[in-house]
């Protein structure tokens, strides 16, 4: 599937209660789930190092393997890997979910096609559409 055709929220659709309120209830479900592991070391998604982002943004099977191609299709670094889920797990945070989902992994797969390796890019910077880089689902 092209990376392109995923759908991505737009909080223009929202109103700025409701996003207030979904920021607010994100950042304490996040200081929660760091408040039991990390003895409130960490407190964001953001703070979370790689080994524990492993455990606490696992993807569902769907989300893994849509992540695993991508990695491969657009040449992902560890760095990228990583960056992508903590933004997927943010995501799940905003949408109340305790687990990533294969959505969660879509949008911010699309949501980070400017920081995908050079060699998925085309000539003005774009991510160019790779209709088969990426499996349908």
């Amino acid at each position: 599937r092209d990376l392109h055709s995923f759908p991505t929220r737009r909080s223009s659709d929202l109103e700025p209660d409701e996003v207030r309120e979904r920021v607010i209830a994100a950042r304490r479900s996040q200081w929660e789930r760091y408040q039991t592991i990390s003895e409130g070391e960490i407190k964001t998604n953001a703070e979370c190092p790689p080994a524990l982002l492993d455990s606490v943004a696992a993807p569902d099977s769907a989300g893994e393997k849509l992540l695993q191609d991508a990695a491969s299709a657009f040449g992902l670094s560890a760095r990228g890997y990583h960056r992508t889920l903590r933004l997927a797990r943010t995501l799940a945070d905003l949408d109340r979910e305790k687990h990533v989902l294969s959505v969660h992994i879509a949008e911010a797969l699309t949501l980070r096609g400017a920081g995908l390796n050079a060699k998925a890019r085309g000539p003005a910077g774009r991510i160019e559409h790779h209709a088969a880089a990426l499996p349908s689902t």
